[in-house]
């Protein structure tokens, strides 16, 4: 084969191409079609569904960008800490030793959050529909785990945020236990005037100093790993910035990236 020019890998790149390739082929080897060339044919006209995984460190707004992207594309929004509150709830599929794990504070085996997570991508909306994953993998070993299933994702965002910014916006969060209602002390604080309501606001202890800070070393041990893993697909956005800009971003970002 000729070596390719310049301009050539650089068309490739812009368009996506080797992971399309990538992609077709996993899906080949995954169901071992009869006829190739019908499957292939067959798979570009339905399209293919977006997998997008998304992720950031304390307060860069993953939950919220994931919500708003998969109402936007249509995506369906999975959230990892959603499935695993959802198997200790259920108190199966793994759910007891789920609970032991997160009582004390500590990740859950590679093995139980892989399942969870493949077993959620696998079920008919995302499926059809595609997915936007927020809080997994969160290391190399996890992200093998299901791209031995096929999932492998077409985008991985990593929101940046300083650690201050972070701190900043957890930290000064409040809610009021009477009404649910939620305030923060510096961007939307409660009316002054209104004492009883400022002395009965409660913080989570997630949004405790010591709470962010262990979240925070947390992530930085385990996302360089995993962003050198998707290197191919990852795009980075810039998290400190108005929530609209933001999703701008990620959109851009993900309209660059999709395969068409």
């Amino acid at each position: 084969m000729a070596k390719l020019t310049e301009r050539a890998l650089v068309y490739l790149k812009e368009h996506n191409v080797p992971l399309l390739l990538e992609h077709i082929l996993r899906k080949i080897i995954e169901d071992t079609p009869e006829r190739p060339m019908s499957y292939i044919a067959d798979m570009m006209q339905r399209g293919i569904p977006l997998h997008v995984v998304i992720a950031g460190p304390p307060g860069s707004g993953k939950r919220t960008q994931c919500s708003s992207i998969s109402k936007a594309l249509g995506v369906v929004p999975i959230n990892t800490g959603d499935l695993l509150r959802a198997c200790v709830e259920e108190r199966k599929g793994g759910g007891d030793i789920a609970k032991s794990y997160m009582d004390r504070g500590m990740p859950v085996p590679n093995m139980l959050a892989s399942m969870l997570v493949t077993k959620r991508l696998a079920q008919d909306d995302a499926l059809e529909h595609g997915w936007i994953l927020e809080g997994f993998p969160r290391n190399t070993q996890q992200a093998d785990a299901v791209e031995t299933h096929g999932q492998v994702p077409q985008i991985f965002i990593v929101l940046e945020l300083p650690e201050r910014t972070g701190f900043n916006r957890l930290e000064h969060r409040r809610t009021d236990p009477a009404t649910g209602a939620e305030y923060h002390l510096l961007y939307n604080p409660p009316p002054e005037a209104d004492v009883a309501l400022c002395e009965r606001l409660a913080q989570s202890e997630n949004d405790t100093h010591e709470a962010i800070e262990a979240r925070q070393k947390s992530y930085s041990e385990w996302i360089s790993a995993v962003k050198t893993h998707y290197a191919a697909m990852l795009e980075v956005v810039n998290a400190d910035q108005r929530v609209e800009n933001v999703t701008r971003d990620i959109t851009a970002a993900i309209e660059r990236r999709r395969f068409r």
